[in-house]
């Protein structure tokens, strides 16, 4: 594959608010904690993200320069998903591409089922998929690193993508979620995007009970992510 040159520029769409770190939060689903930030704080008091280098990956650093303790949504930032369909959103009309790592409600859970789908489209399978997350407590960074090669490799494949949606438009409890899907044969004349979540408070998440018998707050909760958008140039 051809190395790629990519300009991001970071749109933070949401203010970060103020974390209420939970200690009793599971390891269930934070079993990675950020690195110290040593670097300089270009953009004050905020999550924000820059891109360190671009070779064989995309690699991305996801600092949190705020005062608050905030969790990065991981469940997806894993190299046997990021070429699923479910993760590659086309807004046809205004013609952006988006790799969306943003939580797919209906298909996530706290216990994984007793059968296990291998594919790489599990993560539209309920039960297959478990809540987790970076802890990225103040001055503290996680580095994303997306292989190029698996990202797009199934670009030219027959319904490769699906039609951009709402994320928020979901809920833990939807039992007939439809997706549409597009064929994309070449990024070309395309925006880029790659959406990140990240939450302030993920104490029901992380816990098994409350996904059974609270609901509607773990529902509530789930929904309450915060998106970090990076537009990309790619240029061969």
């Amino acid at each position: 594959m051809k190395k790629a040159i990519l300009i991001i520029h970071v749109v933070l769409l949401t203010n970060c608010v103020s974390a209420q770190t939970n200690t009793s939060t599971s390891k269930l689903c934070c079993n990675n904690i950020g690195k110290i930030y040593a670097g300089e704080k270009s953009i004050g008091d905020s999550l924000y993200a820059k891109c360190v280098s671009v070779d064989s990956f995309i690699s991305i650093d996801i600092i949190n320069a705020s005062e608050d303790t905030l969790y990065l949504f991981n469940s997806y930032l894993h190299d046997s998903y990021t070429a699923s369909k479910f993760l590659h959103k086309v807004d046809v009309q205004d013609s952006i591409y988006k790799i969306s790592f943003l939580p797919i409600l209906p298909y996530l859970g706290v216990k994984t089922s007793d059968v296990i789908n291998l594919s790489e489209n599990k993560i539209s399978t309920p039960f297959q998929i478990l809540y987790d997350f970076i802890v990225l407590p103040p001055q503290t960074y996680y580095e994303a690193k997306i292989r190029l090669a698996t990202l797009f490799k199934h670009l030219n494949e027959k319904e490769n993508a699906v039609t951009d949606y709402n994320a928020y438009s979901l809920n833990k409890y939807d039992r007939k979620t439809k997706f549409s899907f597009v064929t994309v044969s070449s990024l070309i004349g395309y925006q880029i995007k790659v959406e990140f979540a990240y939450y302030k408070n993920v104490s029901l998440l992380c816990n098994q009970n409350a996904y059974y018998t609270n609901e509607f707050d773990f529902n509530k909760q789930a929904k309450s992510f915060k998106i970090l958008s990076l537009p990309i140039t790619i240029k061969k």
